[in-house]
Order: C-alpha cells, then structure tokens, then sequence
C-alpha cells in the first residue's frame, strides 16, 4: 500500500498527458517523414513508398536532410513510450502490463534506429529495425487482447480493429521473401529496384496502421480525460452546494 501511495501521482501524471504525447508523438513523426520525402535525393529514383525503405530516409548520402528523419523518431519513440504507459494503466490489466513492457521495449529499439543510418551501420540498424518491428507486433496484438478480455471495459472492443491490422500487416512484412532484400543490402547501387516492391512497401503499411492504432488510442484516452474531469467538477460542485 505504501509503494502504491507513491505510485500514484506518477500514474496520474501519466495518465493526463499520454493522450497528448501520442498526438505529438504522430505529428512529430508525420511532419519530419513529410519534409525529408520531399526533400529526398537520389540519383537511382525517386522516393516512393512503393519500393523503398522507410530507413532509406535516414541514409546519409541520398537523404540531406537525414538528422531530421533520425531526430523525429527519437524524439517520437520516447513520446511513444509515454502513450504506452498511460494506456497500460487505463486498461489496468495483466496483459495490458505485459503488453506495455513489450512496446517499451520495441520503442527503445524504435530509437536507435534513429541512431544507427542504415547505410553506415548496417547490421545494427538491421538487428534494431527487426527487434522494432516483432516487439511492435507483439504489444499491439497483446494490447488488443486485453482490451477484448478487459472484464470492466475500460475501452470499446472495435479498437481491436486497428490492432488486427497492424498485426496484419506486421506479419505479412516478417513472412515475405528476403532473397530481393539480402540483393538489396548486398549492393544497393546495382539493385534493379522494382516499381512495385512488396517488402518496403509492406513496411510502409506497418508504420501507417501503428499510426492510425497510435491515433484512436490517443483519441480515446483523450476524451476518457476530458470525462473525468467533467465528473470532478460535478461532484465538487454537489460537495459546494
């Protein structure tokens, strides 16, 4: 009990200012990938999210404005844990806890491969890149679990929906064949790049519908906030009259 008198402040602090660090966190992460696409220079093709690689627009050679494509997803990633965190305690379950401690820690490895350009460290942004992506997978489709098992119902089951397709997409990027990729990585400036290239661009589904899951969990613990505070207020209103 006493460690929980201590606890609490924290989680409530948590719990006020997740929704607006996931929202943050989306406009920090979609602004940055915006600017560095536009800006984006190569002398192969031009980037398109049908045949490249979201790290590609960290690369220090094609990308100019690669620190900010590196910079935005630290910074989101830490932002993202934030999200977390205050989810796990909305939910206030078992698998919600578990669930958190997997995001946590795809979200870590989400913030090094910030760190590592994929073009310079190769197989450090790799390791960093796949400990993302099956972490990910993971904690949402745990995080989905909970909120369909969550006896109290702290959260409406539809929101299982975007966790199905990020699992969806996750797991179709991790089954695809990697003979294109190994060519790619073996020699990026001979590789003949396709016009349509299923590895990037599930990728890019993947980053896309953890955006849209980020977005209605952020949504919902907005409007659960704005609730309590309304309840407060009633109630200290009543105490008043």
């Amino acid at each position: 009990m006493k460690f929980r008198r201590i606890e609490e402040p924290l989680r409530s602090k948590i719990q006020t200012y997740a929704p607006a660090a996931g929202f943050l966190s989306l406009a920090i992460m979609m602004s940055c990938i915006a600017w560095v696409i536009w800006t984006y220079q190569s002398k192969q093709a031009d980037y398109s999210i049908f045949n490249h690689f979201i790290s590609e627009l960290g690369h220090t050679i094609d990308s100019p404005f690669y620190l900010v494509f590196s910079l935005g997803l630290c910074a989101s990633s830490l932002l993202f844990i934030l999200l977390l965190l205050g989810l796990s305690f909305h939910i206030d379950s078992v698998w919600a806890r578990r669930a958190m401690r997997i995001g946590v820690f795809a979200c870590i490895a989400c913030f090094f491969v910030g760190v590592f350009p994929g073009n310079t460290w190769k197989y450090a942004h790799l390791t960093v890149a796949l400990i993302f992506f099956v972490g990910s997978l993971i904690a949402v489709a745990m995080f989905g679990f909970a909120i369909y098992t969550d006896p109290n119902r702290n959260m409406p089951k539809w929101h299982i929906v975007p966790s199905i397709v990020v699992v969806g997409n996750s797991a179709t990027l991790l089954l695809l064949p990697s003979d294109s990729v190994k060519q790619f990585l073996a020699d990026r400036a001979t590789f003949d790049r396709p016009d349509m290239w299923l590895n990037p661009f599930f990728e890019w589904m993947v980053f896309f519908s953890i955006l849209v899951w980020m977005f209605f969990i952020s949504r919902h613990l907005h409007f659960h906030n704005k609730r309590s505070q309304v309840n407060v207020i009633g109630d200290e209103s009543q105490y008043a009259e």
